[in-house]
This record gives structure tokens, sequence and C-alpha cells, in this order.
């Protein structure tokens, strides 16, 4: 029988639902994800569960928690339906798009429904022994209960610790001891989990004797663990635990610490946790109070203090400081780092841009100082009637220099897009005298107006008017280059300067790296570049630029295709163009049928410089799930005797791709994770691999029993049998993880009787 969580579950209800909303407004969810659930809505029409087609909701406030509960009995009692729904899991968690996104969100909302929390506190309030979630048996858990690992129970635990009846007041005691105290026999992977349950519990269960310890221990590993999502899982478990406790903890550590690090970290956890607690925000100024404060540890004191306390003057004064600082040595960022963090914490917070804005029409700024806090503003005022009000004050200033005023401008521009004044300040700057002046002011209408031909004509004056050793025609060019999207004017000057003879290499290729910016899909742009790339009349550098120009205007382009195959083949140009022409091919050629041969043709070649074969590889990937040539060129990889073991890793992982839980394709990455493969980089990206694609726990209970004979986890390994453990059932992870031989085992008790345990 397979179990499916509540979670899996309002994931497959809020797929449903997202499509529905999707074929409103005749848009997909994306191939994978709509498959999926394609069959299970067939399949639940087929079985007449016809939960969300026959229900009738408000709109403007739907309940789906009475169909999660309907189909969570479904499932429980009809395997097809259970596995269907595990598969639409899988689906959505692979799905990295905004609508898998919203389909996430809107399941976690579905959990937590009235309806769904009533049914949670229900079987909550009928259990009266701690045993019912967890019954250990060491060696030998298949006898055991070990309800604490399953997702679909966690919620109803922390219910249960949340109830007040006297007569569970040692059976939460005893049942949080079990949980801190559980050994799993296969390298922690489930202690992490008890321990990390545990500090959630303390977080409904605020009598718990030892809370210190549990808190002392997520510290330690959001600080000093070697693994990565132990640190994350940890950091995630602050968020959930008794955060009184934990500032009390931090707090008394604080005090009792003179090491900057420790400051650094305690005050960084209380800006995450600390939000509005007196004690936090008081033991934060009292950090701010010791005068040899390192710079880097009072801005992040600082910062929490802004988050935790919005508006603290304390920090906000503590920042501003830091932004007047002169520089102590050449890479002194203390002023940068204090506009950062004002920026992140002075968003739309009036008390901060007051104070920016007392600041700048002080006499204490200086032109750096100004520039920095327009900027600021720029970034934290939209809509600000005080921020816009400095700004068009700075811009009517006749004593204000011309580069604040062309900040003020881009700032003003950004928090109040429709000011005219912005717009009419930008133009009065191109009567300036200065150059530079004159190509800022045009990049920045060009920004806010992309196209603006008062802007393309200034640059053009620029580059015209301008000696080739002034780097300001550099700078003109390459923002010509960015502004002049699709402007004729723009791509024929750049075009009749690729052809003139006058100019030196650094300005030719300068215009090629700019029709290559703006000219795309422009037949005059390719043509020119095509010409002077058959010329072979240019130095090498500039025939990098123009195949690397080609690479972004010619997508589809069978001329340009063609070109660019007969540079590899005929093998002229130096390493380094030809690299950009295998870049360049990848780039235009995805889906085009003559791309396609030549890349195959590379792959089936007995010798392939390695940079052909990554972009032959990676161009096949993103010909899509459609193309029955590469898809059976894949096949044919998959089931070869002959292939390396890194194509055969490209096959699983595109076939895998293609068809999600193809069980040809996650055999042969299971192969390849096996500790004899011989290539290191293989076995790792295979498990890299298998961590995206698993989705049932068959195939996790292979992984685990591959990865059990290994001499030691390294990271990727560590994390592919952490993500395992988050769905394997524990008898199922102990199971396999002691199916391994007689020296395997006597191996693994050497190595822990000399290495060190990771907790």
């Amino acid at each position: 029988m397979i179990t499916v969580s509540l979670t899996a579950v309002a994931t497959a209800i809020a797929t449903i639902v997202c499509q529905k909303a999707q074929e409103k407004i005749s848009e997909n969810i994306g191939d994978a994800v709509g498959k999926a659930n394609g069959k299970l809505i067939e399949l639940l029409r087929q079985k007449n569960k016809s939960l969300l087609f026959t229900n009738t909701v408000d709109e403007n406030e739907p309940d789906y928690g009475q169909d999660l509960l309907e189909l969570k009995a479904a499932a429980d009692a009809d395997v097809e339906i259970s596995q269907t729904i595990l598969e639409v899991e899988a689906a959505v968690k692979n799905n990295q798009s905004e609508i898998g996104q919203e389909i996430k969100k809107l399941a976690a909302e579905i959990k937590l429904q009235p309806s769904v929390v009533n049914y949670l506190a229900n079987l909550a309030a009928e259990i009266d022994d701690w045993h019912f979630f967890l019954n250990h048996f060491p060696g030998n858990p298949s006898q055991g209960t070990y309800r604490i690992f399953e997702t679909e129970w966690q919620p109803i635990i922390l219910l249960w610790l949340r109830r007040k009846d006297a007569h569970l007041q040692q059976q939460k005691q005893d049942f949080i001891d079990a949980l801190v105290s559980f050994k799993d026999g296969c390298q922690n992977f489930y202690v992490y989990r008890a321990y990390l349950l545990a500090a959630a519990g303390i977080g409904e269960f605020r009598d718990y004797l030892k809370a210190d310890k549990i808190i002392t221990q997520i510290l330690n590993w959001t600080n000093s663990s070697p693994l990565l999502f132990i640190k994350e899982e940890a950091n995630s478990a602050l968020q959930h635990t008794d955060h009184t406790k934990v500032i009390a903890f931090l707090v008394q550590k604080l005090q009792a610490s003179v090491d900057y690090y420790t400051h650094w970290q305690i005050a960084k956890i209380l800006g995450e946790i600390g939000t509005g607690n007196e004690t936090a925000i008081a033991a934060l100024l009292r950090l701010l109070e010791i005068y040899y404060l390192d710079n880097n540890i009072r801005r992040q004191v600082a910062e929490s203090l802004g988050i935790i306390d919005p508006g603290n003057q304390t920090a906000i004064t503590t920042l501003l400081t830091q932004l007047q600082s002169p520089m102590e040595h050449e890479y002194d960022y203390t002023s940068v780092f204090a506009a950062e963090t004002l920026e992140r914490i002075g968003r739309g917070n009036q008390t901060v841009i007051a104070a920016l804005v007392q600041l700048l029409q002080s006499t204490d700024a200086d032109d750096e100082t100004r520039r920095q806090l327009v900027s600021i503003l720029g970034t934290i005022g939209a809509g600000n009637q005080t921020a816009i009000a400095a700004l068009l004050e700075l811009l009517q200033s006749p004593s204000v220099s011309e580069y604040i005023r062309l900040q003020a401008a881009e700032s003003l521009r950004k928090i109040d897009p429709d000011n005219e004044i912005a717009i009419a300040a930008l133009l009065e700057l191109l009567q300036s005298t200065d150059n530079t002046i004159l190509w800022l002011v045009a990049e920045s209408l060009g920004r806010i107006d992309p196209g603006n031909e008062m802007a393309i004509a200034t640059l053009i004056q620029l580059i015209q008017h301008t000696s080739e050793e002034d780097y300001t025609r550099s700078l003109a060019l390459t923002s010509l280059g960015k502004i002049g999207i699709g402007s004729e004017i723009a791509i024929n000057f750049l075009i009749q300067l690729l052809q003139s003879t006058s100019i030196n290499e650094h300005t030719r290729s300068l215009a090629a790296q700019g029709l290559g910016n703006i000219g795309v899909g422009n037949e005059k742009a390719i043509t020119a570049l095509m010409e002077l790339l058959q010329s072979k009349s240019e130095d090498e550098y500039t025939r990098r630029q123009i195949v690397s120009s080609l690479g972004k205007i010619g997508t589809g382009n069978e001329e340009v295709i063609t070109l660019l195959i007969q540079l590899l083949q005929s093998k002229s140009g130096d390493e380094y163009t030809r690299s950009e022409a295998v870049e360049s091919l990848g780039k235009i050629g995805i889906g085009n049928e003559t791309a396609i041969a030549f890349w195959i043709q590379q792959l089936q070649s007995t010798f392939v410089e390695d940079h052909i074969c990554w972009q032959a590889v990676n161009s096949l990937e993103k010909t899509g799930t459609s193309n029955e040539t590469v898809i059976a060129f894949w096949i044919q990889q998959l089931e070869s005797e002959t292939v390396t073991d890194f194509i055969r890793w490209q096959a699983a992982e595109n076939l895998e791709r293609i068809e999600p839980g193809n069980k040809k394709a996650i055999a042969a990455l299971i192969k390849l994770l096996q500790p004899t493969t011989e290539d290191h980089n293989t076995r790792r990206q295979a498990a890299e691999s298998l961590e995206k694609f698993l989705q049932n726990n068959r195939d996790r209970f292979e992984v685990v029993k591959t990865l059990s004979a290994y001499w030691q986890l390294d990271y990727e390994y560590y994390n592919l049998a952490w993500k395992c453990a988050q769905n394997l059932p524990y008898p199922d992870f102990y199971q396999a993880w002691h199916q391994h031989n007689f020296a395997t085992r006597m191996m693994r008790r050497f190595k822990q009787i000399l290495f060190t345990r990771i907790i």
C-alpha cells in the first residue's frame, strides 16, 4: 500500500485548480505537470471521483479543504490513485516556473483551510500515548512505529504537543527526549530529522525542560555543519521553534562573548527571528554602544535592528555615519555596504527616507555622499512625496553639479515614472560640453526610453567627433549597442563603421558587438557580419566578436548556421574563435535539423573536442521533447555497450527529462552511481540527476542500497541519500542501507572507528 501525504494531495488539487484557471486564458501549466495532471483527472473520472468537477465554490473565497480530505481517503483506498498523485507531486516539485510556484503556494494554503485543520486537530485529540508516533526497535525497525518521519503526521504531532491536558505533560517530555536521543544506525539521516522535529516541537510545548540543549545544537548546525542542507534545515528550524527561548539564549551568549564573529552571527539571527521582541532590540542597541565594534559587525547589527524595529533611529544614524565615512584604504567598502543596507531596510520606510533627505539637504554631505543618497532614494522611495520633492529641488538647483543632477533625474524617473521634469532635465543636460556627461545622459535616456532618437543621435555624434584614442568613444559605442535595439539609424551606422577601412580593430570589434545586441533578426546586420567573417581579412579578436554577434541575432537563420558549421569543420581560426562558434551555433541552432545532424555526428565521432561535446549535448537537450531524431539518438546511446559513461549519463538525463519516470533512464543512472564507475565526475553527475528525477520509493531504495557500498559519502552523495531519507520510510531506508556485503560492513565499521561523527 502506498501512503500519500496531505502535502501530495493538496499539490494535486492545487494543480487541477491552476490548470482550470490556465485553460480559461488559453494557457497551459507545462508539459510534465500537464501530462501527470491530465492522467489524474482522467483516472478520477473513470473511478467516479468527481471532486472539483461538480463542486460549486465561492470563487472569491474557495475552500478546497473538503476536497483534500475526500481525495486523501480515495488515495488511501486505491493504489492507482495514490501513485498518480505522487507523479503529479513529483512533476510540480521539478517545475521551477511561475505557475509551478503558484501551485505550491496554493497547496500550502489548502492545507491551512479550516476543514483540514479541524481534521488534524481531531486526530491529535484522540492520541494519549506518545508511542503512537514513535516506537523504536534499534536494529530491527520493521517491528517499530515511525510516524515521526511521515510528512502527513508531523502537523498532527505539533498539534498534539500543543494540547494542554495535564496528564500529557510527562508524555510530551518523554516524547521529545526520545526524539533528541534517537539513533538510526545509518549515518544519522534520520537522527537529523528527529532532532529537527524536536526543535519544532519545543515551539509548541514550551515547558520542555531541556530546550536549551536543542537550541544549542540547532545553532551549532547553522554555524558549523559541513553539510549545506543541514545548515538550511537548521535555519528553517530556528524560524519555527520557541523564539522567546532562542532570543533569551542568544542574548545571554552575546553578553558573555567578546568574539567578533559571535557578535555578527547572533546579530544576524536576531534580525531573522526577533521582530518586535524588546529583548532582542535592547541587546542590539547595547551592542551598537561598544566603541571598538568592527564596522562590518556594526552594519549587521544596524541592519538587524532596522528589520526587527523598522524606523529605529539609532540603526539609521549608524548607517548614515558609515555612509559618510572616508575610505581608510583601497579596499574599504564601508560606505558602499552601508548604502546597500539602507536600501534593504528602507524601502517605503518614511523614517529612513526622511533621514536620507535631511542629510541630502545639509551642508555636511560631500558630492560622493550626495550621489549615494540620491541613488538610495531612487531605490526605496517609490511614490514617496518627500523623496520626490527632494529630488525635484536638486534638479532645479543651479549650484548642483551635472553629475548629481543626472543621478537625481534617473532616481526621480524610477520613483515617479510619469514625472516629465526628469526627462526635461536630462534633455537639458544634452547641452553639456562635457563628453562624459553627454555619454551618461544619452545612456540614461536610452534606458528610460529605449530607441530614444535624441539619445541615439547624441551617441553617434560623440563617436564621430571623438578620436579613437578617446575612451569616451568606446563608451559611446558600447552604449549605442545597448539602447539602439531595432533602430535602423543605429544599425545602419554600425554597419557603416564595420565596412569602413579607416577605423582600428578595437572600434570594429565594438561595432560588431553592438550589432549583436541591437540587430536581432535584421537581415542587413546579419549579411554585413557574415561578409566580414567570410572575408578572412579581420584580426582574430574581431572575427571572434563577429561569431559571437551572429550567435545573438541569427537564430534559425540557415545561412548563418551553415557558415558556423563550415568554420568548425574547416578548423580555421584559433581555439577561442572556434569555441565561440560552438557556443553561437548552440544558441541559434536549437531545433534546426542541420544543426542537430551536426551535433549528432560530433557525438558519434571517435574523437571530439571537449567543448564541442558539451555544446552538442547542451544543444540536443534544449531541442526539447518533440524531436523524434533526438529522442531516437538518446535511446540508441543508452542501449549501446560502447559509449562513454559521460554520454550514457547524458542520454539517461535527457530521456528522463523528456519522459519523467523512464525506467531505463533511472536504471542507467543508478548503474552509473555504482562505486565501480571509474570517472568520479560521471558518478557525481549521475547523483545530481537522480536527486532531480527520483519519483518513487522503489527507485530510492535502489539508490540507498547503491550508496551504502561507498567507503565514505562525499557531499553530493550524502545530499542524494538525504533526499531519499526525506521520502523513504525509515525501516525501508534501514533495510536498503544494510544490504551490503560483509567486506563493506567491515570497512564501514573501521571507518566509524577512525573518523569523527558528523553529529
